[in-house]
């Protein structure tokens, strides 16, 4: 995180995009993140899941991204 702190500050805040949270948002979140619930409340990222886990992108390659898929919809993501 501190080199991406680094050029927040080398550039100006307003040149910055942060793309995720913060450490501190994330020490919040720790315990109570329920990423089903972000899925449920966008049906573009739905969508997008249930793309991914039908295999839409691999046809020829069955399951290849279903460990990704775990990570990205666990609570216990660290």
């Amino acid at each position: 995180m501190a080199p991406i702190l680094k050029s927040s500050t080398q550039w100006g805040e307003e040149n910055f995009f942060l793309f995720g949270l913060r450490a501190d948002e994330v020490d919040a979140l720790r315990g109570q993140y329920q990423p089903h619930t972000y899925v449920e409340q966008d049906h573009e990222l739905a969508d997008v899941i249930e793309l991914i886990a039908f295999g839409h992108f691999n046809p020829c390659e069955p399951g290849i991204f279903d460990m990704i898929l775990g990570a990205i919809l666990s609570p216990h993501d660290p």
